[in-house]
């Protein structure tokens, strides 16, 4: 598999990038189960183009990520012995990176995660590794827990958490990504607010964009498509674990890995 770069000035930076990730990542421990699910980089080269020389990353050959693997499926949602299964391997792919190598991924989503030959689910691109939040708040490990959460609900619950589309303006605004947390989640709390370097546009004493706000809409109203009590509150526990305002507050990758609903769909 070989994956090629544009000449472009931000693709030179994307590409100094995923470089500098994988020999950081050659140089830690290889023992850790998360290791064998993290795509590797077999070797790269420079080939010729009409007006410049293109970087070149050779991988292991991989099958199709989730997000192609879900657009075939008629439903549009993973049934839960394979979402089980894809979820494993990219928490323990999560807890190699912060615990071994101490490297956020900071970008995952569904075409991130691939499927392997073998049908394991192989964990890919390391382009990006920098944090951008809505308010701004210093990042931690566990960013990449709560996008788990998210991509979580678009893949087995069919849609969206957050969309951030503001009605005023008919596009992406922060404003309306910001309201659609707190309907799901309730005002921040004021000691994670004061962290952040945009919170004055946002916050007063209170969200500044009321007209914004549905109200409290919590998980447990939003979840329409499990079947059976038990199946339905240990997924919404599970879903609570990662989808916590305060980054103390989520669990690490490692716990994850062991939760209840995904190893009972093992």
């Amino acid at each position: 598999m070989v994956k090629i770069f544009i000449q472009a000035s931000y693709m030179g930076q994307q590409v100094d990038n995923e470089l500098n990730m994988y020999k950081y990542m050659e140089q830690s421990p290889a023992t850790h189960p998360g290791r064998d699910v993290i795509r590797t980089l077999l070797d790269t080269f420079y080939i010729d183009g009409p007006q410049d020389k293109h970087r070149c990353l050779v991988h292991p050959p991989l099958w199709e990520s989730v997000l192609a693997f879900l657009r075939r499926n008629p439903i549009e949602r993973l049934p839960s012995p394979v979402i089980a299964v894809v979820l494993h391997h990219l928490f323990l792919a999560l807890d190699y990176l912060h615990t071994e190598c101490h490297i956020a991924h900071t970008d995952i989503k569904a075409d991130n995660i691939m499927f392997g030959i073998k049908d394991d689910s192989v964990f890919t691109d390391f382009e990006e590794y920098e944090l951008q939040t809505v308010i701004s708040v210093p990042w931690t490990f566990s960013a990449d827990i709560w996008n788990v959460g998210c991509m979580i609900w678009d893949i087995y619950e069919g849609g969206s958490l957050f969309t951030g589309q503001d009605p005023e303006f008919q596009r992406y605004r922060s404003r309306a990504h910001l309201a659609e947390m707190i309907n799901l989640l309730g005002p921040p709390p004021p000691s994670l607010v004061i962290q952040g370097e945009l919170s004055d546009k946002f916050f007063s004493s209170d969200f500044l964009n009321q007209d914004l706000l549905t109200g409290l809409v919590p998980l447990e109203q939003r979840e329409t498509t499990l079947e059976g009590t038990a199946e339905r509150e240990a997924f919404l526990r599970f879903m609570r674990k990662m989808l916590q305002w305060e980054p103390g507050k989520r669990s690490s990758a490692k716990e994850l890995a062991e939760d209840e609903w995904i190893h009972r769909h093992m």
